[in-house]
């Protein structure tokens, strides 16, 4: 009787200890995933910021590989390809900014919480990409979204949140949304006074649109 309560155990004992061992190997095995991250990746954001867009998408294409087969969905993968987005951006090429932007802001939406600045920091992107490629109707979806964003901390995004604002009611207006446009329109007029930019020109178009 004893036997058949104690083998089990011994079973259960030893599929723990498997268990525990293979979580360990598989955390050591994600912090080695990391630490072949961070340093090239901190490289990559050194470069950009040095306007060596070269070096930096370099190195940023580098890591794909890797993190695409290893990591998919990752918040490492997402912040590649951002920083993808904002390279071929800043050379012009807004085809690829727009496909790596989207991306990013996929992988951000779901395992980052909805107000991080980081998600915030890729809708910027991709709607700046949207807007020059000339798609409004994509660039509104995604200024709606960073708009949810920007109202919960005003204060922390004081240039993006009235340009926000205005973009998106200045798209409205064209729609003939007359009623959403000038509710847009006139907290974009109250975010730049409140933000000390009352005499930025962007204000004057705001007036213009409310006019």
């Amino acid at each position: 009787m004893r036997l058949k309560v104690v083998v089990p155990l011994l079973i259960f004992a030893a599929g723990l200890g498997g268990y525990l061992l293979w979580g360990q190997a598989k955390e050591r095995a994600a912090l080695e995933r990391d630490r072949r991250f961070v340093n090239p990746y901190s490289d990559a954001i050194d470069a950009f910021n040095q306007k060596r867009y070269t070096d930096a998408e370099a190195i940023l294409t580098g890591l794909l590989p890797e993190l695409e087969k290893d990591s998919p969905g990752s918040a490492n993968l997402a912040s590649v390809y951002h920083g993808l987005g904002a390279v071929d951006h800043m050379q012009h090429r807004d085809a690829e900014a727009d496909g790596y932007y989207r991306k990013a802001v996929a992988i951000r939406t779901k395992v980052l919480p909805s107000n991080d600045p980081e998600l915030a920091s890729s809708l910027s992107g991709l709607c700046q990409t949207l807007h020059d490629e000339g798609l409004e109707a994509d660039a509104d979806v995604y200024d709606r979204q960073a708009l949810e964003i920007y109202r919960r901390a005003p204060g922390k995004y004081r240039v993006d949140y009235p340009v926000t604002l205005f973009n998106i009611g200045d798209f409205a207006m064209r729609q003939h949304r007359n009623q959403d446009a000038e509710s847009l329109l006139k907290e974009a007029a109250d975010a730049y006074e409140k933000f000390g930019t009352a005499k930025s020109k962007n204000l004057a178009l705001v007036d213009a649109r409310l006019g």
